[in-house]
Formats: C-alpha cells, structure tokens, sequence
C-alpha cells in the first residue's frame, strides 16, 4: 500500500503521515523513537485502514462486474456495535455507513484531499 498511498498523495505527504503517526505512538502508547517508527511504517505500509480511513478522502468500489461506485468519507465512527464504520454520503444524499473492514475489502483508497489531516487512533 505504500506505493499505493504514495500515487494518491505523492511521497512527501506519505513521509509526513508516517512521521506524524509516529509521534502519536510514542505520545499516546509510549513507544521508543524505533519501535513507534516501525510500527508506522508497517501500518501504512500495509494499508491498514484503522490507520488510513479519514474524512474527505475517495474510495473506489473493487467488485468486478459492477460500475466502479466513488464514496466520500464523512467521518469515523469508532462507537458503532458493529466496529469502526465511516459514514458516507450516497450521490442520492443519504448518508449510509459502511465497516472499516468492508471498506478494505470493497474499496480502493482513489483520492485523500491534502486539507484533511490523518487523525489515526
């Protein structure tokens, strides 16, 4: 994902994510400058959407068969009884949610605006 992340955003940014996700590892859980740097380039690496899913970013729908769906995130919701699920506007205007995991498995991150900022938790 780490290509991946970089096509969307461009390299700099990627950097940027990573470094400010490592700051947060070592403020919040107290890791060691190496630890909380692997730890985040593993998790952006990967793809990991707990990491990556966040307000204004576009994803493309995956399924075969099926013309390719754009949602928008709205915003996470980390209290749903189903897990993390972001909410997203429909092109009707209805607002639906979808689970992080099935966001990973549907879905292919396609745009991250650069005025939204990553919150990982």
């Amino acid at each position: 994902m780490t290509m991946e992340l970089e096509r969307v955003i461009g390299a700099a940014r990627a950097t940027q994510l990573v470094r400010d996700y490592q700051a947060r590892l070592k403020a919040q859980d107290l890791l060691e400058d190496t630890a909380a740097l692997r730890v985040a380039v593993q998790a952006f690496a990967s793809g990991n959407v707990y990491v990556l899913a966040a307000p204004g970013q576009v994803w493309t729908s995956t399924t075969e068969n099926t013309r390719p769906q754009e949602i928008t995130i709205k915003e996470i919701d980390t209290s749903s009884n189903e897990g993390p699920v972001a909410i997203y506007l429909q092109a009707s205007g209805a607002f639906r949610t979808i689970t992080l995991n099935a966001l990973d498995t549907l879905y292919r991150l396609e745009d991250w605006p650069s005025t939204q900022a990553a919150e990982p938790e």
